[in-house]
């Protein structure tokens, strides 16, 4: 996940898509704009980011092979057996338990915050950050989605909860 960071697209939609849940919902609309990602987030905010696209990259790569967008079907029960669990939280919720991230995780965690701060310290992300900037300039500022449907009729997908 370390050469997302080098490609301002997916680091953006990537950061764009996430941030909120790592920082809130109204930080990331106050800041979008006005601010690179490490003026918004912290270090460990990004390395969090990072262990959750490689924790979970895999089984959502299935997902979106097993679906056609030209179809509104669901994934049927044969393909959801193709779908590989999460890399290191896939028995997490085993027995109703939630016994959080393992030793390895946290492992790759602790690299992942150093190889951050070393990349903000040396400041070689930072023409990424700042081409993000630019970009979510251009699109005009802060943009909400409306809803399409009524809250009581969204469904989510149990496999994200």
């Amino acid at each position: 996940m370390w050469q997302l960071r080098n490609n301002a697209a997916m680091f953006a939609l990537a950061f764009d898509k996430f941030s909120p849940l790592l920082i809130g919902l109204t930080k990331h609309k106050n800041t979008r704009t006005t601010l690179t990602i490490s003026q918004s987030c912290t270090k460990s905010d990004e390395a969090f980011l990072l262990l959750t696209l490689e924790n979970n990259w895999e089984k959502w790569m299935a997902i979106a092979n097993a679906t056609s967008p030209n179809k509104e079907e669901d994934m049927d029960e044969s393909t959801e057996e193709l779908v590989p669990p999460p890399k290191w939280t896939g028995n997490a919720f085993h027995g109703g338990r939630n016994p959080g991230w393992p030793k390895e995780a946290k492992e790759e965690f602790a690299k992942l915050c150093d190889k951050v701060a070393k990349n903000w310290e040396a400041h070689t992300n930072t023409n990424v950050q700042e081409s993000i900037l630019e970009a979510w300039k251009s699109e005009g500022g802060t943009k909400t989605k409306k809803m399409t449907k009524k809250p009581e009729t969204l469904v989510p997908h149990d496999d994200f909860f």
